[in-house]
């Protein structure tokens, strides 16, 4: 909660406080800074925050997940198909990069149930233990990115003392 700004943050508010100098350090999830970094450089902006650390916690993968019963098993078998994700520049980005024709279906929250509502054939979603997809009948398949929490810093330059503030963190 940002008192100033009288509302709750979300973890996806983060690198744009930090990048407007709000706030001159924040802490967020690897997924979201590489969500954020294909937003700016498709707007053909320059990366909005300095990665000070990768951080050791927080620990999950963005990974693809398919239908138990279903016939898409692998990424040879997505072309033509439905993706839902909460992280669709990260998903469209590593499909084009394995030259996979896949539709990308953003969803936000609950992205495991959108194979059994029909919006998509598949999902690819963050992944830490596996139990919510084994709950929602889905198998873990290939991981797109590696997550971890990091810590961000503005890329305005900030006073020597709160730097050695930067430095003990």
């Amino acid at each position: 909660y940002h008192e100033d700004l009288d509302k709750t943050l979300e973890e996806d508010d983060i690198p744009g406080l930090v990048r407007e100098d709000v706030c001159d350090l924040g802490i967020v999830g690897m997924n979201v800074l590489e969500e954020k970094r294909l937003e700016f450089s498709q707007a053909g902006q320059d990366a909005p925050f300095r990665l000070i650390q990768d951080l050791d916690f927080g620990h999950c993968q963005l990974s693809f997940a398919y239908p138990e019963s279903g016939t898409i098993q692998s990424l040879d078998d997505v072309d033509g198909q439905r993706i839902a994700t909460s992280h669709p520049r990260i998903v469209k980005d590593f499909l084009k990069r394995q030259n996979v024709n896949a539709e990308v279906v953003e969803f936000s929250g609950a992205v495991e149930i959108a194979p059994s509502l029909g919006r998509a054939e598949l999902i690819c979603d963050l992944v830490s233990t596996g139990a919510t997809l084994a709950a929602n009948k889905l198998t873990r398949g290939e991981t797109v990115l590696e997550s971890t929490a990091a810590l961000i810093q503005t890329p305005v330059d900030i006073p020597p003392a709160k730097s050695e503030w930067v430095n003990r963190l």
